[in-house]
């Protein structure tokens, strides 16, 4: 087919077969006077609530709110007023809100129409949103994110006194086995340097004054390994004890 305005040719294009009262939006030639800009669109996600799934299962829900804005910024150079139709991408689950209803809806688009005068620029914003919920196991989630759901939303009393208490257990179960590895670790070096003084100690001569001195900081260490192992003994029966609350703590959230 071959379009003309006011008399002139104005493009052409190929239409494909179309049944008896319906239609098709065709593209039949390049507008060079009308420039539309559209940036990437801005995505954002809110918790709007949270609540336990299901008593006794030890889960928690989200129900969180995707939007996503996308801006056309479309800018008119001829000395007509111009009609724009613009296309706009449907997204499964997602609905419009603040936004000026369709000219017509496809199983692919939304069209919008957007009158911009002569000479002029005019911006159009899209909004879409989409309610979603997610479940998730309390004991699979370390204390950070757990913060960031009680710092989010808002939460029944319940969930949020029982997110606390997990985040309470978490933390001491992570400091108590920082504590560890530090000891753990000191021991671990004090040997590495009783080694290499022990081979130091077998090259001076015996009884002198730098021999003497090796000895002396040889049973130092030995005296302050002694020391960090009786600690770790200490932290070990905090940390089985702290898991075994941490298991407690889970069973009452189950049921068990």
């Amino acid at each position: 087919m071959t379009v003309l305005e006011s008399g002139s040719y104005a493009g052409d294009a190929r239409l494909d077969d179309l049944p008896p009262g319906q239609s098709r939006l065709i593209t039949f030639g390049i507008d060079l006077q009308v420039v539309i800009d559209a940036p990437p669109a801005k995505g954002q996600s809110t918790i709007r609530a949270i609540r336990f799934a299901q008593k006794g299962k030890g889960q928690i829900e989200i129900q969180q709110r995707y939007t996503e804005t996308q801006t056309y910024q479309i800018d008119n150079k001829s000395d007509r007023d111009k009609t724009v139709i613009i296309e706009h991408p449907r997204q499964p689950r997602y609905t419009l809100y603040d936004t000026p209803a369709p000219l017509e809806t496809t199983a692919s688009h939304h069209r919008f129409r957007v009158e911009v005068s002569a000479s002029q620029s005019t911006r159009f914003v899209v909004q879409s949103e989409f309610i979603g919920a997610k479940i998730i196991d309390v004991d699979k989630v370390n204390q950070s994110v757990l913060g960031f759901y009680i710092s989010s939303g808002q939460l029944p009393d319940d969930v949020r006194s029982t997110l606390t208490r997990a985040i309470d257990l978490q933390t001491a179960m992570t400091k108590t086995l920082s504590d560890i590895n530090y000891r753990e670790a000191q021991i671990k070096s004090i040997t590495q340097e009783q080694s290499r003084m022990r081979e130091n100690i077998k090259t001076v001569p015996d009884k002198s004054a730098y021999q003497t001195r090796l000895l002396n900081k040889l049973n130092e260490q030995e005296t302050k390994i002694e020391q960090l192992q009786l600690e770790i003994e200490t932290l070990t029966e905090t940390r089985d004890r702290q898991q075994s609350e941490w298991q407690t703590f889970l069973g009452t959230l189950r049921g068990e």
